[in-house]
C-alpha cells in the first residue's frame, strides 16, 4: 500500500513538473516588446561567441554596442554597422571609458538593458606543476576580476533599466577538468559571484544569468604554440619527469580533443545569448554544448571518487612516467 502511495505521489510530482515546464516554455520564451529600443553591451567581440552574438543581435535590430580588445576587432564591428569601443576588462580606466561611451549613446530616459560578460581566455593551461602563480593571475584577471569589474562599473546603468547581466561561465565551472587549473578555478569563481549578485539584485529588478558552454571550437583553443613554448621553459627536473615524448603526446591529444570533442556550430550558444536577453522569463542558467549537461551533473550530484574515476577512464591524454 505504501509503495503504491509513493509511486502515485512521484507520478503526480513528475506530471506537475512537466506541465510547469511546458507552460514556461510557451509563455516564458516569448520575446519582449520594443527590442529595437533596448541597448546591450557585449565584451570580447573580436572573435568567437562575442563576434557571432553581436552580429546576431544587430540583425534583430537590437541596439548593440560591441566591446573589443583590438582595433582589428573594433573595425570589423564598425564595418558591419555595429557601434564599438576598445575595452580591456583588466584595466579599470579602459572599463570606465567604455561606461562613458555607452552612457553617451543611451537616451536620457534609458539605461542599459543587458551586459553580456563574454570576454575570457583559456590559456595558460597544462599540468599544474608546469604553471606558476602568475599563470593563475593572468586567467583570473580576465575571466573573474575583469568580469566582476565590468559588472560593478556598469551596474548603475543596468539598475536604471531594470535590466539583465549575462555572465559567460563554463561547464568547467561546476566540474573542474584536468589541465585547466586556472580556467576551471576562475569559472568556479564566476559561478559564485553570479549567484551572489543575482540574489542581491532581485530587489532592484535586475536579473543575473549564467551561461555554461561545453566545448566549442573557437579561437580560444588556438594555444598549441603557447603549450610548446611552455614545454621549452620547464625546469630540467620537470623535463626529466615528463620527457619530450610525453610532451609531444600531450599536444597531440589536445589537438585531437579539439577536433573530436568540440561543437563547431556556435548557433546553439548564440541562441542562449538571445534567449537570456530577449525572453520574458529567461533561465537563470543555460547549459549548452557537447558534454556540458554531463559535466554539470557530475560536478553537482556525483561523489568525487566516481567523478575522478570516470574522467580518468575517458581521458585520452597520456600518463606521465612515475618513479623517475
Amino acid at each position: 500500500m505504501l509503495n503504491c502511495a509513493v509511486l502515485s505521489f512521484l507520478i503526480v510530482l513528475i506530471s506537475i513538473y512537466w506541465i510547469v515546464k511546458k507552460i514556461y516554455a510557451y509563455y516564458g520564451s516569448k520575446p519582449l516588446t520594443k527590442l529595437n529600443e533596448r541597448y546591450i553591451f557585449i565584451t570580447g567581440c573580436d572573435s568567437g561567441f562575442g563576434r557571432v552574438s553581436a552580429l546576431k543581435f544587430h540583425s534583430m535590430n537590437i541596439q548593440v554596442i560591441a566591446g573589443c580588445l583590438t582595433e582589428e576587432g573594433k573595425n570589423c564591428m564598425i564595418k558591419n554597422g555595429i557601434k564599438s569601443i576598445i575595452i580591456d576588462v583588466r584595466d579599470g580606466k579602459s572599463v570606465d571609458d567604455a561606461v562613458k561611451y555607452v552612457e553617451n549613446l543611451l537616451p536620457s530616459n534609458r539605461g542599459l538593458w543587458s551586459l553580456i560578460n563574454n570576454a575570457g581566455i583559456l590559456d595558460p593551461m597544462g599540468h599544474t606543476d608546469w604553471l606558476n602563480i602568475n599563470d593563475y593571475r593572468d586567467v583570473f584577471e580576465v575571466n573573474t576580476f575583469g568580469l566582476i569589474q565590468t559588472s560593478l562599473k556598469f551596474l548603475h546603468l543596468i539598475k536604471k533599466d531594470k535590466g539583465r547581466i549575462i555572465n559567460v561561465s563554463s561547464c568547467a565551472g561546476r566540474c573542474a577538468l584536468p589541465f585547466t587549473g586556472p580556467y576551471s578555478s576562475s569559472k568556479h569563481a564566476v559561478e559564485g559571484f553570479s549567484d551572489c549578485l543575482r540574489r542581491e539584485m532581485k530587489d532592484w529588478g535586475v536579473s543575473v544569468h549564467i551561461i555554461e558552454p561545453g566545448a566549442f571550437k573557437t579561437s580560444i583553443l588556438n594555444i598549441q604554440h603557447k603549450l610548446l613554448e611552455r614545454f621549452s621553459k620547464l625546469s630540467s627536473h620537470l623535463h626529466k619527469h615528463y620527457g619530450k615524448e610525453y610532451q609531444e603526446k600531450f599536444l597531440d591529444s589536445f589537438q585531437k580533443s579539439c577536433e573530436k570533442d568540440c561543437t563547431t556550430d556556435l548557433g546553439f550558444l548564440v541562441d542562449c545569448y538571445v534567449h537570456a536577453v530577449t525572453a520574458k522569463i529567461p533561465k537563470y542558467r543555460y547549459v549548452v554544448g557537447r558534454g556540458s549537461y554531463l559535466l554539470g551533473f557530475l560536478g553537482s550530484h556525483i561523489e568525487e571518487t566516481i567523478v575522478d574515476m570516470f574522467l580518468n577512464v575517458i581521458s585520452e591524454y597520456p600518463k606521465p612516467k612515475i618513479g623517475i
